[in-house]
Formats: C-alpha cells, sequence, structure tokens
C-alpha cells in the first residue's frame, strides 16, 4: 500500500510512504516493512531519482514516519503541516500487487560499477476501484557514481526504443 494525506503533499513534495507484508518476519511479530522515500519529485524531463530511503519493520499496516532521521523528520513534519510526525493523518491510497525479477550487472565490465536493474510487472488499483497494469523497469546504482545512471539509461533506452519515460 501507497499512503498520503488526502491533499497528496506526500507525492507533491518528493515523498514516498509505502507499507509492504513481509514474508520473514511474521513470526517474529513484524508482518510488515515501511519504506519512506523522500527526494526530488520525478518530472517527464527528469527520470534519475536521488531519493534517501528510510525501512523499519512494522506491527500494523499503520505508518511510523518517527523513524526518519531529524533533518528529514522536520522536513516531513513540514511537508505535512504538523507539529509531531506521529499527529500527520495518512490514508491507504493505492495498493499494487507486482512481481519483481532483479538483476546486478557492472556496466561496460567497470567492476567499481555496480548497477541493479529490476523489472516489475502487476496490477495498481487505487481505493476508488481504478485498476491499471504496471510494467516498470527501474535503474538503482549500488556502487559507484550515481551519475552513471543517466548515461545507462540512456544506452538502454538506444538499444530498447520501447522504453518510455
Amino acid at each position: 500500500f501507497y499512503f498520503d494525506d488526502l491533499r497528496l503533499s506526500g507525492f507533491l513534495n518528493g515523498v514516498e510512504i509505502r507499507i509492504e507484508p513481509r514474508r520473514q518476519g511474521r513470526e517474529e511479530g513484524w508482518p510488515f516493512r515501511q519504506v519512506v522515500k523522500i527526494g526530488e519529485p520525478g518530472s517527464a524531463e527528469q527520470h534519475t531519482l536521488q531519493r534517501m530511503e528510510y525501512p523499519a519493520r512494522l506491527r500494523a499496516l499503520k505508518p511510523d514516519l518517527t523513524v526518519v532521521g531529524n533533518g528529514n523528520g522536520r522536513y516531513l513534519a513540514d511537508v505535512f503541516n504538523v507539529k509531531s510526525l506521529a499527529r500527520a493523518v495518512l490514508h491507504p491510497l493505492l495498493r499494487i500487487h507486482s512481481q519483481r525479477w532483479k538483476m546486478e550487472y557492472h556496466p561496460e565490465g567497470d567492476p567499481d560499477t555496480l548497477i541493479e536493474l529490476a523489472l516489475d510487472v502487476g496490477r495498481g488499483q487505487t481505493l476508488s476501484g481504478y485498476v491499471w497494469d504496471i510494467r516498470q523497469l527501474e535503474l538503482e546504482i549500488k556502487a559507484g557514481d550515481p551519475q552513471t545512471l543517466d548515461a545507462e539509461e540512456r544506452y538502454l533506452r538506444t538499444r530498447f526504443p520501447f522504453l518510455e519515460p
């Protein structure tokens, strides 16, 4: 599930709040995993995003923004217009069911650069009932210069012209 307030304040400010069930962890009392991502919102011109990620284990399907560090915690409080992150009123806005395949590689054989390529195929559904198919290719730098991603994206688009922004 992806969460936001009813004004979409997170989305408009480059904040993504996702909670997903964990395969492992149910027995330990932590059946959910939350990931809060903070960074610039994407655009039609800028596809490469650099975002901070704050993962956390959760006992319930309810966002916990207090896991975000002090500097970005203050930013989140401003985004959601609250004095305390515990007071942010967030709602599940959409649900995504997908299958993910991952592959890591060294572009052009560079041993100092490692990129993860992930392919997601699935379905999204808003809580109002709208359904759509998902096909997403995502690149993430695991080691090396983050600027490499821009060049790698351009290279993949020339090799696979059906990839859309």
